[in-house]
C-alpha cells in the first residue's frame, strides 16, 4: 500500500563503524537552526572551511562586554559561559583557529565567571554553578596552564558530580601538574568513570544516564560517550577497553 516514488529503505554496508558517518553528514548538511552553537557544530562536524570562515566573521557580534559568547547577537542578551567554553574547547579539539583577540576576550570572560565577578540569571532553578565552573576551567586548561586557585570556589566531590563534570575534572588534572594530590585524584576520577561504564554487547552507556542529561548545559549522554573515548585514547591502561 506504499505511495509510489516516496519513502524507501537505503542500506549501506561498511567494514568499519568509523566509515559509517554518512548519516551524520546528511543530518548536519540539512540542519536548519542557526544559533551560534549550532553554526559552530555544523562547521566542525562537516569540516566546512567556508562555513568556519563565515562564522569567524560573525562571531565578534556575539561576544558581550564581559567576553562571553551569546547564542544570538541581540544586544539585550547576556553571554553564556557554557557556550563560551564549548567554542573554545571544540575548536581546539578540531584544530580550528580562533582569532587571538577573541580567545583573550573569551578566556577573560570565563575567568571572571569562575571568580564570581559575573553573575548570570538562570531561568532554571538548578544547582549547576560548580558544573559550569568546571567546564570553564577545562576549556581554559586547553590553551595553557591554569591557576589552581580558579578551583577554590568548587567543592571537589567527583563522586557526586554528573559524568560530564568528572570528565572535565579528569582533563583538568591531566593538563595541570600543579594541582595538589594530582596522581591520587587522577586515579580516583578514572575509577569513577570505570564504575559508571556499562557494556552490553556492542552498546556502551553509563549507569548514571538519568542524571547525566543536562540539556540546558549542552550536555548529553552521547557527548559524554564521545568525550570518554577522547579522554582515554592516549591512556595505555584503557587500551583493551
Amino acid at each position: 500500500d506504499a505511495a509510489r516514488g516516496r519513502g524507501g529503505v537505503n542500506i549501506v554496508m561498511r567494514p568499519r563503524l568509523s566509515e559509517g558517518l554518512g548519516g551524520v553528514v546528511h543530518y548536519m548538511k540539512n540542519y536548519p537552526y542557526t544559533c551560534m552553537e549550532q553554526m559552530v557544530s555544523r562547521a566542525i562536524s562537516l569540516k566546512d572551511d567556508a562555513l568556519w570562515k563565515q562564522l569567524l566573521t560573525a562571531l565578534p557580534a556575539y561576544v558581550d562586554t564581559n567576553g562571553l559568547v551569546k547564542y544570538f547577537p541581540s544586544p539585550w542578551l547576556e553571554g553564556n559561559p557554557m557556550l563560551t567554553a564549548y567554542i573554545l574547547s571544540i575548536s581546539r579539539e578540531a584544530g580550528r583557529d580562533l582569532p587571538d583577540d577573541l580567545i583573550k576576550q573569551m578566556e577573560s570572560g570565563l575567568v571572571a565567571f569562575i571568580e564570581g565577578k559575573i553573575r548570570l540569571k538562570s531561568s532554571l532553578r538548578t544547582a549547576d554553578l560548580s558544573i559550569q565552573k568546571l567546564a570553564a576551567v577545562e576549556a581554559l586548561s586547553r590553551r595553557g596552564k591554569i591557576n589552581p586557585k580558579l578551583l577554590s570556589s568548587v567543592a571537589l566531590e567527583p563522586n557526586l558530580w554528573p559524568t560530564s563534570a568528572v570528565l572535565d575534572w579528569l582533563n583538568i588534572l591531566k593538563r595541570t601538574e600543579e594541582l595538589p594530590d594530582r596522581a591520587k585524584r587522577l586515579k580516583e576520577a578514572e575509577q569513577i568513570i570505570r564504575s559508571r561504564l556499562n557494556f552490553q554487547g556492542t552498546v556502551m552507556n553509563f549507569s548514571t544516564e538519568q542524571s547525566d542529561r543536562l540539556w540546558w548545559l549542552m550536555v548529553s549522554t552521547d557527548t559524554n560517550a564521545v568525550r570518554t573515548l577522547l579522554t582515554f585514547l592516549d591512556n595505555d591502561t584503557w587500551r583493551d577497553d
